[in-house]
């Protein structure tokens, strides 16, 4: 694991709209970094909302915590697997393994895997982070 979040895809936002649950996430990729936003099933929203949370390193309210993929998946589970998110608050910060269902780690290589943004314009969103 790194000591830093740079590079690593970051989870911004999750929410519940009338047509579903959707993911927000920034990626980072050739010096550049762009926001994308995708569809989640509930299973994958409930454990998203178990990640945002989490406040591993202080619960003090009023904190900005950011949620980092840390690039690791363990586990042979068919429909989950472990994720290793990197959760931030300022300067520190500690990473932790979290069940969430198969697909939201393959979701997530997908995008670390991507050659080019090209590739997944059609998902391109604004910015928009996890209150």
């Amino acid at each position: 694991m790194r000591d830093s979040s740079e590079g690593m895809i970051e989870l911004l936002n999750v929410s519940k709209k009338d047509e579903g649950y959707f993911l927000t996430i920034s990626v980072p990729k050739n010096l550049q970094r762009r926001h994308f936003s995708f569809g989640v099933t509930s299973n994958t929203y409930s454990a998203l909302c178990r990640i945002f949370d989490s406040r591993p390193l202080d619960r003090l309210t009023g904190l900005r915590y950011r949620y980092f993929w840390n690039g690791s998946t363990s586990g042979k589970i068919e429909i989950n697997i472990f994720l290793g998110i990197r959760c931030e608050v300022g300067q520190d910060g500690k990473s932790i393994d979290f069940d969430v269902p198969h697909a939201l780690a393959a979701n997530l290589r997908w995008f670390h895997e991507l050659e080019k943004f090209d590739e997944a314009e059609h998902l391109e969103t604004k910015v928009s982070r996890q209150a």
